[in-house]
C-alpha cells in the first residue's frame, strides 16, 4: 500500500511541478508544520494604483511559484528514490516542504490585485492549489483504507490545477503547462 502511495504523489507532484513555470530557484526547506491556506478576502485597492503590463504580473507570477516548483522537484525526486519503502513519517517530511512552498506561493498569488482578465482564472487556479495541498495532507496520514480514496481525489484536484494553470498561463502570455 505505501509503494501506491508514494506513486501517486510522485504523480500529482510531477503534474503540479509543470503547472507552473518559472526561471527556476532553490527552494529551502521548513519544520513547521503542513496546513492548508485559505484564502482571506482580497486587499482594498489604495487610491493611486500603479499599472503593470501583462509581461510584468507574468514575471510576478513566476517569481511567486518559483520555490514551490522547486520544492515539488526536490520532493518528487525524494519520493521516487524511496519507492514503494516509504513510512508515513518519512513520506511526512518529504511532502512538507512542497505544501509549505505551495501554501507560501497560494497567499502571495492570493494577495495581488491581478488584471480583469487573469483575476478569475487566478482565483480558481489559488482555489485549486489549496485542493492539492489539502490532498498531499491528507497522503501523509493515509493508511490502507482511505489510500484509494486520496489517491483518486489528488489526481482529480491535480488535473483541475493543471487546467487552472493553462488558462492563467494563457492570460499572461506564458508557455502552456505541458503535461
Amino acid at each position: 500500500m505505501k509503494h501506491q502511495l508514494v506513486a501517486g504523489a510522485a504523480l500529482v507532484l510531477s503534474v503540479l511541478a509543470m503547472a507552473a513555470c518559472s526561471s527556476g530557484s532553490s527552494a529551502t526547506s521548513t519544520t513547521k508544520p503542513a496546513t492548508v491556506t485559505t484564502l482571506a478576502p482580497k486587499p482594498v485597492a489604495s487610491t493611486t494604483t500603479t499599472t503593470l503590463s501583462v509581461a510584468q504580473y507574468a514575471a510576478k507570477y513566476s517569481a511567486i511559484v518559483a520555490p514551490a516548483n522547486a520544492a515539488i522537484t526536490a520532493v518528487n525526486s525524494q519520493v521516487q528514490a524511496l519507492g514503494g519503502s516509504a513510512t508515513s513519517a518519512q513520506l511526512t517530511s518529504i511532502l512538507t516542504p512542497a505544501i509549505n512552498a505551495m501554501n507560501t506561493a497560494i497567499s502571495q498569488l492570493a494577495a495581488i490585485q491581478w488584471p480583469g482578465n487573469v483575476e478569475t482564472d487566478m482565483r480558481a487556479l489559488i482555489t485549486d492549489n489549496g485542493a492539492v495541498v489539502g490532498d498531499l495532507t491528507a497522503l501523509e496520514s493515509a493508511n490502507a483504507l482511505t489510500a484509494s480514496s486520496v489517491e483518486t481525489k489528488m489526481s482529480e484536484d491535480a488535473g483541475t490545477s493543471k487546467a487552472a494553470a493553462d488558462l492563467v498561463h494563457a492570460d499572461l502570455g506564458l508557455p502552456q503547462v505541458s503535461s
